[in-house]
């Protein structure tokens, strides 16, 4: 290394600098769906080999930048359920109301009315019933 060199590389290293890093890519998500109130979520770190110290009137780098991560949720929306999960069912109904009893009764499968998928795995949304003495 000639004295060229060594005067270049003092004038660079003395040069003001801030702390400089990269980040990692996003990992994958952690659900492919939310089941539960927790929502799922993707994280990335810092790459500690891309750490470059502050340098001169700059702050110092925090001191936890090795093991700084950020997360941030990822396939919020919740999990399909599915149909045959839900076994409320509405009142019966009649068939015919101008023959009431003897015309038969059905009744049909209660769907709650939050916002998420239903998987359908059966084709049972009405299904025949008892009839009751009095249907209101």
């Amino acid at each position: 290394m000639n004295l060229r060199d060594v005067k270049l590389i003092a004038k660079i290293s003395n040069r003001e600098q801030p702390c400089l890093y990269q980040w990692s890519e996003w990992g994958p998500c952690s659900e492919t769906c939310s089941s539960s109130s927790r929502l799922p979520s993707r994280s990335r770190y810092v790459l500690n080999k891309t750490i470059v110290q502050a340098r001169g009137r700059f702050p110092s780098c925090p001191r936890n930048l090795e093991t700084m991560a950020e997360h941030m949720p990822c396939n919020v929306y919740r999990c399909p359920v599915a149909l045959s999960s839900f076994t409320t069912w509405t009142q019966c109904f009649y068939k015919d109301p101008n023959i009431r009893k003897p015309g038969g009764c059905y009744r049909m499968r209660d769907l709650p009315t939050t916002n998420q998928l239903i998987y359908i795995d059966t084709d049972e949304l009405v299904s025949d019933c008892d009839c009751p003495d009095h249907i209101v």
